[in-house]
């Protein structure tokens, strides 16, 4: 019973969640004794998949004006860069990546990996772009002004 509660709620229940599902279910048992049965059928729930929210609060003073009109085009190679911080769940936690993508070329031009999120990230993936694009003067970074980039 206990398995079976476990893979219909796609391996995200733990003991205390299978306890209360049982419980519902009419039949009353501990749930210390419902993670002790979990661990000897080598059953672990996976993490939840929490959407992290971070605030800024000296962002109004620190945005900048918005230079690219969302529909525009970029005229030629190295005259856009967008750059985007996202994560990426892994079984051994969260990896954080900043990208910078070349909008006329839609080539990555310089990207960093990390297991925090961090404004370092960002300073790596602008200078990988810096050092193998070599732009010329006037190159426009376009970003979400999160706290990373007005932090970096």
């Amino acid at each position: 019973m206990i398995k079976a509660i476990f893979y219909e709620h796609k391996e995200r229940y733990g003991s205390v969640r299978i306890t209360q599902e049982l419980c519902r279910r009419g039949i009353h048992v501990n749930h210390k004794r419902v993670g002790r049965l979990l661990h000897q059928l080598g059953l672990y729930a996976k993490g939840s998949r929490y959407q992290y929210k971070y605030y800024n609060r000296r962002r109004s003073s620190l945005t900048r004006p918005n230079l690219v009109n969302q529909c525009s085009q970029a005229t030629g190679k190295n005259k856009l860069w967008i750059g985007d911080l996202t994560y990426i769940p892994t079984q051994e936690g969260i990896l954080y990546v900043s990208v910078l993508i070349d909008v006329y070329s839609r080539k990555i031009v310089g990207w960093a990996m990390g297991r925090r999120m961090q404004d370092k990230l960002v300073t790596e993936a602008f200078n990988q772009a810096y050092n193998r694009e070599k732009p010329k003067e006037g190159v426009i970074v376009h970003t979400d002004q999160g706290s990373q980039y007005t932090g970096a």
